[in-house]
Order: C-alpha cells, then sequence, then structure tokens
C-alpha cells in the first residue's frame, strides 16, 4: 500500500527542497527591516550560521509534527494543529534571529 509513505515523501521533499530557501528570503528581508543596507544584507544572510541552526531545528521539529498529525488528528483539524505548532515556530524564529 503506497499510501502510507505519501505523507513521509511530501514532508521530506518539503524539507529538503522548500526550507533552506524559504529561511533565506526570511533572513533577507528580517535583515532589509532590522535597517541593513541592500549591498551587505545578502552576503549576510549567507555568512548568517544562525540560518544553520533554524534549518536543523526545523528538520527536527516538522517531521515529528506532521508524523503525530498524520497519525492522531482527524483530517478536519489537521490545519488547525498546524497553525498552532506554525504560531510556536514563528515565535522561536523571531527570538533567535532577532536576539
Amino acid at each position: 500500500n503506497t499510501s502510507f509513505l505519501v505523507p513521509p515523501t511530501h514532508q521530506t521533499g518539503g524539507e529538503v527542497f522548500f526550507s533552506p530557501p524559504y529561511f533565506f528570503v526570511y533572513e533577507f528581508f528580517n535583515s532589509l527591516v532590522r535597517g541593513t543596507p541592500y549591498d551587505r544584507t545578502v552576503p549576510e544572510v549567507q555568512m548568517n550560521t544562525e540560518l544553520w541552526g533554524v534549518l536543523t531545528a526545523s528538520w527536527r521539529i516538522f517531521p515529528f509534527a506532521n508524523f503525530i498529525s498524520f497519525l492522531y488528528v482527524p483530517q478536519e483539524l489537521r490545519v488547525l494543529a498546524s497553525n498552532v505548532i506554525s504560531v510556536f515556530w514563528n515565535a522561536y524564529l523571531s527570538r533567535r534571529l532577532n536576539g
């Protein structure tokens, strides 16, 4: 039965291919909002070691959270469960990148 493999496959693809560009763009705009000049923003983001820490934290949290969601949360409540997790994740992300 291949339907059991669909959620982990989508999760892995999203974490590997979507997360790194997302965090780069997030930190890029975060640097602009903090007032970093545009010509220093891209090198600052590329050299920022926080991005690697955030990415690995994402890889530790979201696969587990999604596994629990797919296993125990009814389908009609999965979006709500994901949004609750996202609120805490965004608070963590803001705290980590802004100090």
